[in-house]
């Protein structure tokens, strides 16, 4: 945290981390800080609960990567205690290549497939949409807000 302190000395500095199970967002960041002062041009940014509630925010990307225009998905992704969690039991309900990408695989320690983050990245390239998922993600539009305060006080 520190090397991001000064790096954002000197830059701006967009910083993303999920909540996961701490308690909230500031206890977060004051923990991550450790008594440090924030610099002004380093965003630090905590998606409530994880990255993934900021996803399942824009339904029409969801409903066209899942390619099923009645996938019911969560009203406030911001507020399921585990929004990855909510994404695989999506993915266990869809057929073909997407699952086997998704999913681990049957008798894997590991909590997702070997192709979740590729998967998500052509996601996030192609379909993902952040101005319609900040309407559903409160966590998402702070975070676009203030990104969008960084990048005019650098133009003035």
């Amino acid at each position: 945290m520190s090397q991001f302190c000064e790096i954002a000395r000197f830059h701006a500095l967009f910083l993303l981390t999920d909540l996961d199970r701490a308690g909230c967002a500031p206890m977060l960041v004051e923990q991550w800080l450790k008594g440090r002062p924030k610099p002004d041009r380093l965003i630090f940014r905590v998606a409530v609960r994880e990255t993934e509630a900021w996803l399942l925010a824009d339904h029409e990307g969801m409903r066209e990567m899942f390619r099923s225009p009645r996938l019911k998905l969560p009203a406030e992704p911001d507020g399921l205690p585990d929004p990855k969690q909510t994404l695989l039991g999506l993915a266990s309900k869809s057929p073909g290549a997407l699952r086997r990408d998704l999913l681990p695989e049957r008798g894997s320690i590991a909590r997702q497939g070997l192709g979740y983050n590729a998967r998500l990245t052509t996601f996030v390239r192609e379909l993902w949409d952040p101005e319609r998922a900040r309407q559903r993600s409160q966590s998402l539009h702070r975070a676009m807000l203030a990104l969008s305060a960084l990048s005019a006080s650098s133009r003035e």
